[in-house]
């Protein structure tokens, strides 16, 4: 790998870092995704110039988003698949593979932050406007690009491309207005780079109609996922129960749940009377493992959190023809956080509205149990 001393980019602008080397940046990482489309990659939130959120997390997928696209894709991640296999411990791997890519993440994030300083003439200002800077860091992994790459021992064969660029900290996300247009995605369960170009008619249908996400749904109409999110909605669970057909949903649903994951099985066996006061009578919904949907870290957290309030999971889809029983939606994306969402556009025209909730919401309450469940990693070199 070739190392590099960070150099400052003009506050605001974004960096690039390809192994270990700063190269001039694209102004989105959509246009470095739609250059790389046959890999994968993911994007994580840094805080406080250093400190990037859930980063073993992000880890863990990109090991798992090369899996997949290995078995649907061959040769694609050939040589690191095959690295892969001869690790005897998949924390090793972890580790390894966070040897290779961190030192680049803190690269991009020491580029931004000297950048940031060059604007500030106190101590006490640069140090306030550090504490308060957040970034966007997109990580890219390939093959190497030639057989001939350097590679330390111990080390996956991968080239590694890190994007980063400051992002307002907004403590509060405004509520969304969704649209529910397009089908699922392909290979929905890897977060692969050929997504960004894929999804470029659904973006453009999104801005003219105002809209700040668009659902994608299956044929049966289950609301899977956003562009770029996971959806969630708070249903109150007896009222899901009212309609001819529900009961029998639910209880498919339920069921489905038993097979879903073990990792998620104390969410989905939660029952309403175990609940605290304020989950009690309410379910969440959420696709799973199951549906044409992407495992999200930050939806990950969201269901750890639901264990600590005691509210029921359902790892299915939420459905428009359900939209009595719904109380809450909101989505969730690893750089915005949890977003509540203020209406649904559905397919026959109508729109679900968000009831009002007063200042004690379950997203509140979500949002701020998963605050409290988020690991930080200082990439300070």
């Amino acid at each position: 790998m070739h190392t590099a001393a960070a150099t400052a980019a003009a506050a605001g602008d974004p960096v690039l870092v390809h192994d270990g080397v700063a190269v001039p940046a694209p102004a989105s990482p959509q246009t470095l995704l739609t250059q790389h489309r046959q890999w994968s990659y993911t994007t994580a939130l840094a805080r406080q110039g250093c400190l990037v959120v859930d980063w073993q997390l992000h880890l863990q997928r990109l090991i798992r988003n090369a899996h997949l696209l290995g078995q649907q894709r061959p040769p694609t991640y050939a040589k690191f698949l095959a690295w892969l296999e001869e690790q005897q411990d998949t924390a090793a791997a972890t580790a390894a593979l966070d040897a290779a890519v961190r030192p680049q993440v803190a690269q991009a994030l020491q580029m931004l932050t000297s950048a940031d300083q060059q604007q500030q003439q106190q101590q006490q200002q640069q140090q306030q406007q550090q504490e308060q800077m957040q970034a966007m860091v997109t990580v890219l992994v390939t093959d190497p690009q030639h057989d001939s790459s350097e590679s330390q021992p111990g080390c996956p064969s991968l080239s590694v491309l890190v994007w980063a660029k400051q992002v307002p900290s907004a403590a509060a996300p405004s509520p969304a207005k969704l649209l529910v247009a397009g089908g699922p995605r392909e290979l929905a369960q890897a977060k692969h780079c050929g997504w960004a170009l894929q999804r470029q008619p659904l973006e453009q249908l999104k801005q003219q109609a105002g809209a700040d996400e668009v659902l994608l749904s299956d044929s049966s109409g289950a609301l899977l996922e956003g562009l770029v999110s996971n959806f969630f909605v708070i249903a109150d669970e007896a009222a899901l129960m009212q309609r001819p057909g529900h009961a029998a949903a639910a209880a498919a649903a339920a069921a489905g749940d038993e097979v879903a994951g073990a990792q998620f099985e104390s969410q989905t066996t939660a029952t309403s009377s175990s609940s605290s006061s304020s989950a009690a009578g309410l379910v969440l919904l959420t696709a799973g493992p199951a549906h044409a949907a992407l495992p999200g870290i930050s939806q990950a957290r969201v269901l750890q959190a639901c264990q600590q309030l005691q509210l029921r999971v359902l790892q299915q889809p939420a459905r428009p023809e359900q939209r009595h029983a719904w109380r809450e939606a909101f989505l969730t994306n690893c750089v915005r956080g949890i977003q509540p969402v203020a209406s649904v556009q559905l397919p026959d025209g109508s729109t679900w509205q968000a009831p009002a909730t007063g200042s004690s919401s379950m997203t509140q309450q979500l949002q701020q149990a998963v605050a409290e469940l988020q690991v930080m990693t200082d990439m300070t070199l």
